[in-house]
């Protein structure tokens, strides 16, 4: 069917490459595409992933997590966080206790195996990031990092 040059467009971009939401939509599932392969053989999910990460954040930084901090940080809904945690308490990557410093709060710890997986699917996370976006600049990394946090509603 030719083209028709007086058919009026719903878009107000002329070209999906223009759109900002589709060029993110793009690079969003290649990049969830290529963690999860890179998560694979540590038998983890990108949100197991991230919740693992986050707890060891928060150790590293000498803080006992709650559910609830973890939520504020990562943004992952309180039943869907709560799941994953059950998945990995049942693959002993972490360990849920009451917390020392606050007794209405339960406290989520890396367990032994939690903290002998987390450098290797660091790594394997990070080498993906920096494959993905190593195509920019380290001062391009940074804009890119800081239009993320301006645009980003959890943050």
């Amino acid at each position: 069917m030719p083209a028709n040059s007086n058919l009026v467009s719903d878009f107000q971009i002329p070209r999906p490459q223009q759109s900002i939401g589709f060029q993110f939509w793009k690079l969003h599932a290649h990049w969830q595409k290529r963690v999860a392969e890179a998560l694979a053989p540590h038998e983890i999910t990108h949100t197991q992933f991230v919740i693992l990460a986050s707890i060891k954040w928060f150790e590293e930084q000498g803080r006992e997590p709650s559910q609830a901090q973890i939520t504020q940080l990562t943004g992952i809904e309180k039943m869907t966080l709560s799941k994953a945690i059950r998945q990995l308490e049942s693959t002993s990557l972490v360990v849920r206790i009451k917390s020392e410093v606050d007794t209405r709060a339960v406290a989520v710890s890396l367990t032994t195996s939690g903290k002998e997986t987390m450098p290797q699917a660091i790594r394997a996370v990070e080498n993906v990031d920096a494959a993905l976006f190593g195509v920019m600049t380290k001062s391009e990394e940074l804009m890119f990092n800081k239009l993320l946090q301006k645009v980003n509603p959890n943050i």
